[in-house]
């Protein structure tokens, strides 16, 4: 891996994070923002869709193997700085999905972000999903990051 020139192995990279993660509260996850954006592990602007392909992909086959009717319960382990898996199976008719990281990385610029591509992008979400989709989800999502007409964010239900 190339940044700024130089050359970093894996191996490196690694170290940097664990002495990133020396740092304790606020510091800490500036520190590694900072670092993934300069790394390029964080893509400014941060594209979900590749990650919401991957939930179509998940609810495709539930439905094809166990003829899920998009009512289920997911566990995702390591959600990073986006839950962008749980906003795709949420779209799909996930009734929840409980996520966790050991690090508390996420931040709301991300979240927002995400939920402005996924917004912009509101025919190729449709074309993805087809008959998978929750219309009336992506209505919220749409509605929460163009403030409904009022100019203000509504909080996502």
């Amino acid at each position: 891996m190339s940044i700024l020139g130089l050359n970093f192995d894996w191996k490196l990279m690694s170290k940097v994070q664990d002495i990133l993660a020396l740092i304790d509260g606020s510091k800490s996850c500036w520190a590694h923002n900072l670092a993934g954006r300069i790394v390029g592990s964080i893509p400014k602007p941060y594209n979900p869709l590749p990650t919401i392909s991957d939930a179509v992909k998940m609810l495709k086959n539930i439905k094809a193997i166990a003829g899920g009717g998009g009512d289920e319960i997911f566990f995702e382990y390591g959600t990073g700085w986006v839950p962008s898996l749980p906003i795709g199976l949420w779209l799909g008719g996930a009734r929840k999905t409980i996520t966790i990281d050991a690090n508390t990385y996420m931040q709301n610029r991300y979240v927002k972000e995400a939920a402005w591509i996924i917004a912009q992008r509101e025919n190729e979400i449709k074309e993805m999903y087809g008959d998978l989709l929750n219309e009336k989800r992506l209505e919220t999502l749409i509605h929460y990051v163009t403030g409904g007409g009022g100019g203000k964010c509504q909080k996502i239900a």
